[in-house]
């Protein structure tokens, strides 16, 4: 043990106590030539031949000296230590090449940084919540209802308690009812509120922890214990600044008064971002025994070794049992469970991977560029290597010194990445929709860190190897005689540099079709017809205070009020409204069949939006035959109907439907019979990427207890100039209505093209990015060669060749890795933009005029590349350059 700790203890000594042991292994040496040459004295030698010999038996200080180094424990970490200064002298001397080496890469590793930081906060990262990998959302799956949009719609109460029953799979079973938008009472100006009413333990399962106060208990379901509220971040932030004495104060929703008992973190997302206010649920009688009421949010966390099959096994068995016990309800319903995370970010997982890939092809590219910068360099430093390998230096230790320069330009190229990735960070949050899910949690951390520490030193070793492997001289008596202007390069290390020209054209070229594919994808959806007029149309939403608006009769007579004040308003033109916004949210689905026609007999679910007169003309849908709906037959609730075209065709086939008679299927009341009045045009009124819908127009009253109005106004001005005249006429009718969402329709259309932007934005800066480093890596790689090749050209020129066909010369060789690139990129294009077909909208990946526009592109940028190397070599002075020869 002893012995041991002294060997580590002179191992330390060597690695860091380096003079002192330099100075000692000089003593003793000197000691043992001092001591041999007084044996040789002694033998009868002279002083000269004593010492001559004692050093021929020593074999040599020096080389005694580099055996003793050698010998001792982590030599390698020395001489990589030396390695790393040299390279970081040669980096100094050249000044140029480290600039461009660094900025390549800088580049390539700050786009890979600042998207795999969205990828990292919004799907890698776990919830912020207790052991979230168990945390499982369950929706009711509509088979029957088979418009885009999806087919996914929230839990029933019937279905809820059978789900809560299934102990043996779910340890807890919790649920959120968004129950209805309230007004706070006190704020400077009316301010609506999203509630959502929740079990007690609705938080636990979620296994969080309250930002300040307490959760629900069970005593707070009890009716007349139950008006307690907790707060959302936000809404604490803003209404209370932020104060902790918030926790036990009243506040006033929709005149009723709530005690504040907890505030939830600043993270807390799970009911989405509309939720400002939770309430507790107490038990109603009617939870079990109602199929229809499909407005619960359910989540559960499974049971420590449950798998996700097995969840949904149990829920298929559920989903029979409840249509078995409620054949009234609508058929074909199942139920199906994901996880919550997965089904949280859904909607943005397929674009961040394929921006991931998008910007991992940049790097590859600043890769091949930075081999091909380090080939060339090699070439230009064959003397170099020839000299130490003629003093002794074996082929692996030169290959880990250039491999050690790779590392050392791309360690710096990181450093100056995680910069550029922080910028990144900070145009993503900017850019991306509000709606993104997790965007708060996109930042740059530890892990992504790590990743880009990562990117650098895999951009290091992929390009160094080749410089490291091919680029040293074979034959050491030709480096020294060759010049270093005009030395010749091996097949190998042409064959190397060609390989990394087609390399970056093919990822380019694979980058740049799927940049033109989102952009002519993007183009198509700004062409898209929308089947309404969008012009000169103010939207907002108007929400009556359920307080003084309790009847239908009262609910009724304001809406009638605001409408003709908003009429009344000077500027505008006319005003309709319905109850959901168009281009923000899907209209109720109703289950309707035609008492006559060419169509099918049976009952199929339809899209339902429930108008105002005047709600055509507002929006500007044509009505192609018949009639809009009267003010009569929307305050008397009659039992008229306006269908589009699409519902039309459907339905009824060739024939006219208007005078023609609507089947509405009611649950438990029967039918409802509807005399179709009119055909309106299709409109795209769910987003802009969706094709129409069949659609039914029915009077606004028909739908009972109305208190939201989404108001639409046409003016004959600007639409921003008159918003603040059409709200005071507003709240003329009662100075308390909210008025939210106030916004122009072309403001609506193009945040509903806000995602489809941001992504066409970005495929195209990468794209950009790319073929900028595949033109300086194809320059770069043109002009080193015909630089080299200078006095051969002078030759060429001498014997008569003409300048034209010395510059063909140089782009023929130029342009055939290009070509090469060119046509295996398109193999790869043809394949991996398949994965963008979710995200094309009326292309397809093989799109004839995108695949011909990156063709011309990627010549075009081959040609303009390698023109100037080929002026300058036309254009060399043959006496000049045997000259310099």
């Amino acid at each position: 043990m002893p012995r041991a700790i002294d060997k580590l203890r002179l191992r330390f000594q060597s690695l860091f106590s380096k003079g002192r042991v330099e100075r000692e292994l000089s003593d003793e040496l000197r000691f043992h030539l001092e001591r041999q040459i007084e044996e040789n004295r002694a033998k009868g030698m002279s002083a000269e031949e004593a010492r001559r010999q004692a050093l021929i038996e020593l074999g040599g200080i020096e080389q005694v000296k580099e055996e003793c180094r050698d010998a001792r424990a982590w030599q390698v970490l020395d001489e990589t230590w030396r390695d790393a200064c040299y390279a970081a002298r040669m980096m100094r001397k050249s000044p140029g090449f480290a600039t461009v080496a660094i900025l390549t890469l800088a580049l390539g590793i700050g786009a890979n940084t600042a998207i795999f930081s969205a990828v990292d906060g919004i799907l890698l990262r776990p919830l912020p919540y207790r052991d979230s990998a168990r945390l499982v959302s369950i929706w009711s799956l509509r088979t029957q209802l088979r418009f885009e949009g999806g087919y996914e719609d929230e839990i029933s109460s019937a279905e809820y308690v059978q789900i809560q029953a299934a102990k043996k799979i779910f340890d807890d079973v919790t649920f959120a009812h968004p129950a209805r938008i309230a007004i706070l009472i006190g704020a400077a100006s009316p301010r609506t509120l999203g509630i959502d009413e929740v079990p007690a333990n609705f938080f636990t399962t979620n296994g969080v922890a309250p930002a300040l106060g307490r959760f629900f208990t069970p005593e707070d379901e009890r009716p007349g214990h139950d008006h307690v509220a907790i707060l959302s971040y936000r809404v604490w932030q803003e209404e209370f600044g932020g104060s902790r004495s918030a926790v036990g104060k009243t506040v006033a929703f929709d005149q009723q008064l709530y005690t504040i008992v907890g505030v939830m973190p600043a993270n807390f997302r799970l009911t989405g971002e509309d939720c400002d206010v939770w309430v507790p649920l107490y038990p109603r009688a009617t939870l079990a025994t109602n199929p229809t009421d499909h407005r619960f949010e359910v989540w559960a966390r499974l049971r420590r070794g449950v798998a996700l099959r097995q969840a949904q096994t149990t829920l298929n068995i559920i989903a029979q049992r409840v249509g078995n016990e409620f054949p009234g309800q609508e058929k074909g319903r199942g139920l199906v469970v994901r996880p919550y995370l997965a089904s949280h970010v859904a909607p943005v997982r397929t674009s961040l991977f394929l921006l991931l890939g998008a910007v991992g092809f940049v790097l590859l590219i600043a890769c091949a560029n930075l081999s091909n910068l380090l080939l060339a360099r090699g070439l230009g430093r064959s003397k170099e290597l020839a000299v130490r390998s003629a003093l002794g230096a074996t082929r692996w230790r030169i290959a880990r010194s250039l491999l050690i320069e790779s590392l050392l330009v791309a360690l710096c190229g990181g450093a100056a990445g995680l910069l550029c990735g922080w910028w990144g960070v900070r145009v993503l949050r900017t850019l991306a929709p509000p709606d993104t899910p997790r965007l708060d949690d996109v930042s740059l951390n530890a892990t992504v860190f790590l990743y880009a520490l990562g990117a650098a030193a895999f951009a290091g070793i992929l390009s160094g190897l080749p410089a490291a492997l091919r680029g040293l001289p074979l034959d050491v008596s030709v480096a020294l005689k060759e010049s270093p202007r005009n030395g010749t390069e091996t097949g190998r290390q042409t064959q190397w540099k060609n390989v990394m020209v087609g390399a970056q054209v093919a990822l380019c070229v694979v980058l740049l079709s799927g940049s033109l594919l989102a952009v002519r994808s993007f183009e198509k959806l700004l062409d898209v017809k929308l089947g309404f007029r969008s012009d000169h149309v103010l939207a907002m939403a108007i929400h009556l205070p359920r307080f003084n608006y309790r009847t239908e009769a009262q609910q009724r007579a304001a809406f009638r009020q605001i409408l003709d004040r908003a009429r009344a308003a000077p500027g505008v033109e006319s005003a309709g409204a319905e109850i959901n916004p168009i281009l923000e949210s899907v209209g109720l689905s109703a289950k309707f069949r035609a008492a006559s026609g060419t169509g099918p007999r049976g009952y199929s679910f339809f899209q339902a939006r429930y108008i105002t007169d005047d709600y055509f003309h507002a929006l500007g849908i044509p009505i192609l035959r018949g009639r809009s709906l009267t003010a009569a037959e929307v305050d008397d609730r009659a039992n008229v109907a306006v269908v589009n075209e699409t519902l039309a065709q459907r339905l009824f086939g060739k024939q006219d439907p208007v005078g023609s008679s609507l089947i509405e299927g009611l649950y438990q009341s029967g039918e409802r019979k509807l005399e179709i009045v009119g055909v309106a045009g299709d409109v795209r009124d769910r987003d802009v990427s969706f094709r129409p819908r069949a659609t039914v127009y029915l009077p606004y009253y028909l739908m009972a207890h109305i208190t939201l109005m989404h108001l639409f106004v046409r003016t004959k001005t600007e639409p921003e100039t008159l918003a603040a005249t059409v709200e005071h006429q507003i709240r003329k009718v009662d100075p308390d209505i909210p008025i939210a969402d106030v916004r122009t329709m072309r403001q609506t259309i193009a945040e509903n093209l806000h995602t489809s932007r941001v992504q066409t934005f970005l495929f195209s800066g990468f794209a950009v990015l790319a073929l900028a480093l595949v033109l300086v890596g194809i320059y770069g790689v043109v002009a080193y060669s015909a630089n080299r090749r200078t006095c051969e050209m002078g030759i060429r020129l001498a014997l008569g060749a003409r300048p034209g066909a010395i510059a063909r010369l140089v782009i023929g060789e130029a342009m055939l890795p290009v070509l090469l690139g060119i046509a295996v990129g398109f193999g790869g294009s043809l394949a991996l933009t398949r994965l963008m077909r979710s995200l094309l909208y009326e292309v397809s990946p093989g799109d004839p005029l995108t695949l011909g526009a990156t063709l011309i592109a990627m010549l075009l940028a081959g040609l303009a590349a390698s023109y100037f190397p080929a002026r300058r070599a036309m254009r060399v002075d043959p006496v000049a350059a045997l000259r310099n020869e």
